[in-house]
């Protein structure tokens, strides 16, 4: 078995396999929310609340600098805590 490798900040690291799942069942996974909030995903026009145009926020996609979601092969969608979360990691400290 050859193991995996994932790009972390920190470097890479090396991950174990997974154990084959027996014939004949399917592996089930769990699909987690990350937080409590219930806001519903927002399209590009709507998240223009960030305070960038709909061209930048677009460019960001492409350039994948920041998270987004793809609905039905084409479509983009942010949640909303990914933005604010985004937001929040562009801010610079003063230095006095």
């Amino acid at each position: 078995m050859v193991r995996a490798r994932s790009i972390e900040p920190g470097g890479i690291r090396l991950h174990e396999p997974r154990a084959p799942a027996p014939k004949g069942r399917l592996e089930a996974r769990a699909l987690t929310v990350p937080s409590q909030d219930h806001r519903p995903p927002v399209d590009v026009r709507d998240a223009a609340y960030v305070g960038c145009s709909e061209r930048f926020l677009r460019r960001l996609v492409f350039e994948r600098r920041i998270p987004f979601l793809k609905v039905g092969g084409s479509k983009v969608r942010f949640m909303p805590t990914d933005l604010d979360a985004w937001l929040l990691a562009q801010r610079v400290d003063a230095v006095r």
